[in-house]
């Protein structure tokens, strides 16, 4: 489990098993408005290799082995093809102040980008 900078927030990835497996990832946000029900769920096609919840507990960032970097928010989800790369995503965080996410990636190459 993946636990956020806040108490009040939780985001988390699940492994479900049925006849076929299902990779979802929950973002919790708990305020006392939906009775601690998750209200977003996002349904991921493979594993997350890395993930990390930004310092203002708004955003979390996913990083999978296929290169693929998930974005999502508080008011939306938004998968960002601009960086899906051929090397695997091996870590993905959030700079403590600025606005950035940096990854590391399995052919040692770093990126970094700002969020808008």
């Amino acid at each position: 489990m993946f636990k956020a900078h806040d108490s009040n927030i939780t985001a988390y990835a699940i492994l479900k098993t049925a006849h076929s497996l299902q990779h979802q990832l929950i973002i919790h946000y708990d305020f006392g408005k939906n009775n601690g029900d998750p209200i977003k769920t996002i349904a991921l096609t493979e594993v997350p290799r890395s993930l990390d919840l930004s310092p203002d507990n708004k955003t979390v960032v996913i990083g999978f082995e296929s290169g693929k970097t998930i974005v999502a928010d508080s008011e939306k989800i938004k998968e960002n093809e601009a960086f899906t790369s051929t090397p695997s995503v091996l870590k993905v965080i959030f700079h403590p102040v600025e606005p950035l996410v940096v990854s590391l990636y399995s052919n040692n190459m770093v990126r970094s980008w700002k969020l808008k």
